[in-house]
């Protein structure tokens, strides 16, 4: 499924924003969809900031094993503070962040196939490892989400 379809797939689950299960993650399912959507933003911004010209190829574990496996660990990787959003997420707030990262899908098309986006434990990625990222990282929030 592509993103956008992804996206589609989380707003489903606005309504229950407020759900949280401890056993399964501390956070709620706002936070789960809020978070997801500040991810596509930022690394949109990031990819439209890259100068290709800067781009450095070199070998990374983390980058290679999660694009190869598509899947992200749970519990190993600590979100930054860019992308954690504020406690009491609004159901207008989520809507504006689903504007916002639907724009950040159509624009990252029109974006420089050089451009890239720098993660911080899995180094510098390509506009075409990104959108992979997204992805991936779009379905590990989802199925956090769904087991909630």
């Amino acid at each position: 499924m592509k993103l956008m379809g992804l996206l589609a797939s989380l707003a489903i689950h606005t309504k229950n924003r407020k759900l949280t299960q401890n056993a399964i993650s501390e956070a709620s399912i706002g936070w789960h969809i809020a978070h997801t959507l500040m991810v596509i933003d930022n690394v949109y911004k990031s990819l439209a900031a890259s100068d290709p010209a800067d781009y450095i190829d070199t070998e990374n574990k983390v980058r290679d094993s999660v694009l190869r496996n598509k899947t992200i660990r749970r519990g190993v990787a600590k979100a930054p503070n860019t992308v954690i959003p504020s406690e009491g997420i609004e159901k207008a707030d989520i809507k504006e962040l689903f504007k916002q990262a639907k724009t950040s899908v159509v624009k990252m098309k029109l974006l420089h196939e050089g451009a890239f986006f720098a993660h911080h434990t899995m180094g510098q990625l390509t506009k075409k490892q990104a959108k992979k990222f997204l992805v991936i990282h779009t379905r590990h929030h989802l199925k956090i989400i769904e087991e909630i």
